[in-house]
C-alpha cells in the first residue's frame, strides 16, 4: 500500500526460482531406416533425438507424418546433472515455428533441420527491493543465492532442499532464518512439471495436433502449453527467430517465484508480518540570493528611516500620534500667536477644530490680483 504513489520498501528476500537453459542441438543424433509403404514405395523413417531423452521423428512418402515438436522431463540430462527439480528437454523442427497452416509437414521432410533446447528450473533465495515512483511499481533485484544444501532424512527416506543465505538484514535475511523446500512440497512440484511439459505437436499432410504424452497427474493444459510453445502470443518472447522455449520457461520460472513469495500471505491473512517501508512525499524547498534582498531591504529602509522623521516631527510639535485630523498639519508651520494659543488651547483635536473656526478670512480683490485676508 502507497498512499502517495512515492514509496521504498526495505529489502525482503524469499524463495524463487530461476531457469537455466542451454542449447543442445549438437547433442542431437540422428537415425533414419527405408520402410516400404503399402504401395511398396520406399521411404525414410528418421529419429532425431537427444541421447537418453526427448526424440522427434519424421517419414515421407504418401502418408507424410512428423513430429514438429516435443517437451519432456529427462532423467538424464545432458547439461544439468545436478538438477533440483526435473530438467526440461524440448526438440523442435526448424520450419515448425514460421507459420501455421497444412504446409507444415511437407516443410519438414524438406527441411529436416531439428534444434533442441534443455532447461532446468533452480530454487534459489533472491533479495528484491521495492518501490514505487510516480505510481510506477518497479522492483530492484539486490543478489542472488544458489547454492542448494539436501539433507537426507533417513526416516522418510527423502531428501530435503535446504538454501542458508549469510545475509544480514541489509539484504532482508533475519536472524535464524532459512528457506527450505520440504519433501512434500518437491514432489508435488516434481510432478505437476513432468506432467505440465510431456507433449508433443505432430503433424499429417493436412493439420497439425498438439497433445499430451506419457502419464498424467491430473495435468489440465499440457496440449495448450505445447501450442503456447510454438504459437503463443508469450510475454517477451514474441521474436520466432529467438528461443521461443527459454523465454517461456523464464516465464514459469517468475511465475513459481511470485507464488512462492504470495503464498505466507495468501495463507496467513491479515497476520503475516508485511515489509516495512517508506513513504516520499513532495516538499517545497526556497533557496534565498541575497542578493535579491537588496531591493526589498532598501525600501525597508526608507520607509524606516521616513516613518522615525514623522515621529520625531510628531513630537517635536507636540501632535497626537497616529492622528488622521489634517488640520494640524495646516498649523505645522504658523508661529508666533499660534504657539502661544497651542500652549493654551492645547494640541487636541477638539482644540484644533475650535481654533480654524475661529478664523474669519476675507477674499480681497484688485484689478488682477486676489488674496485672502485674516
Amino acid at each position: 500500500m502507497c498512499p502517495t504513489g512515492n514509496c521504498t520498501w526495505d529489502p525482503v528476500a524469499s524463495l524463487a526460482v530461476r531457469a537455466l537453459c542451454s542449447n543442445v542441438t549438437s547433442s542431437i543424433e540422428k537415425t533414419c531406416e527405408r520402410l516400404d509403404d503399402s504401395s511398396g514405395i520406399t521411404y525414410d523413417n528418421c529419429t532425431v533425438s537427444l541421447p537418453n531423452g526427448v526424440s522427434a521423428y519424421y517419414a515421407g512418402g504418401y502418408s507424410t507424418e512428423e513430429i514438429a515438436l516435443q517437451v519432456r522431463p529427462s532423467s538424464q540430462p545432458v547439461v544439468y546433472t545436478n538438477a533440483t527439480l526435473p530438467v526440461i528437454q524440448r526438440i523442435e523442427a526448424v520450419v515448425a515455428s514460421g507459420e501455421e497452416g497444412w504446409n507444415i509437414a511437407p516443410d519438414i521432410h524438406s527441411n529436416t533441420g531439428y534444434v533442441a533446447t534443455e532447461c532446468s528450473l533452480e530454487p534459489i533465495v533472491r533479495s528484491v527491493k521495492a518501490s514505487v515512483n510516480s505510481s510506477v511499481y518497479r522492483e530492484t533485484v539486490l543478489t542472488e543465492w544458489t547454492k542448494v544444501e539436501v539433507w537426507h532424512d533417513e526416516l522418510k527416506s527423502s531428501d530435503r532442499y535446504s538454501l542458508l543465505p549469510n545475509w544480514n538484514e541489509s539484504l532482508g535475511v533475519h536472524p535464524g532464518q532459512n528457506f527450505t523446500l520440504f519433501p512434500k512440497s518437491h514432489a508435488t512440484i516434481r510432478l505437476f512439471m513432468e506432467s505440465l511439459f510431456s507433449g508433443d505437436a505432430y503433424t499429417s499432410t493436412t493439420r497439425l495436433v498438439f497433445r499430451s504424452i506419457g502419464t498424467q497427474y491430473g495435468s489440465y493444459a499440457t496440449a495448450d502449453v505445447m501450442e503456447a510453445f510454438m504459437y503463443g502470443n508469450v510475454t517477451g518472447c514474441a521474436g520466432t527467430e529467438n528461443d521461443r522455449f527459454g523465454c517461456a520457461m523464464r516465464n514459469v520460472a517468475d511465475a513459481m517465484s511470485k507464488s512462492f513469495r504470495d503464498q505466507a500471505y495468501i495463507n496467513n491473512g491479515p497476520e503475516a508480518d508485511m515489509a516495512v517501508g517508506y513513504t516520499q512525499v513532495n516538499v517545497t524547498i526556497i533557496h534565498v540570493r541575497w542578493q535579491w534582498l537588496t531591493l526589498p531591504l532598501l525600501v525597508w529602509l526608507l520607509s524606516a528611516v521616513t516613518w522615525l522623521g514623522t515621529e520625531w516631527k510628531t513630537r517635536r510639535v507636540k501632535l497626537q500620534k497616529w492622528s488622521d485630523n489634517p488640520l494640524p498639519l495646516l498649523f505645522l508651520y504658523r508661529g508666533g500667536e499660534y504657539s502661544q494659543t497651542d500652549e493654551a488651547q492645547g494640541v487636541s483635536g477638539q482644540a484644533y477644530e475650535r481654533r480654524a473656526k475661529s478664523i474669519h478670512m476675507r477674499l480681497y480683490t484688485k484689478e488682477d490680483r486676489a488674496a485672502f485676508v485674516e
